[in-house]
């Protein structure tokens, strides 16, 4: 999966950890089948 943040386009691997501060622009483009987990601290209401 390729992760965007702020412009800037990273491949994302094993182990990989994206750092999102608040109110960044940023978004995830699925390249090949796999699976990620997506964790919000603190916890965002209505998701």
């Amino acid at each position: 999966m390729d992760v965007t943040v702020e412009g800037k386009v990273t491949r994302a691997g094993p182990g990989m950890v994206a750092i999102i501060p608040p109110d960044t622009p940023h978004s995830v483009r699925v390249v090949k089948a796999g699976r990620a987990i997506v964790v919000d601290h603190p916890l965002r209401e209505g998701f």
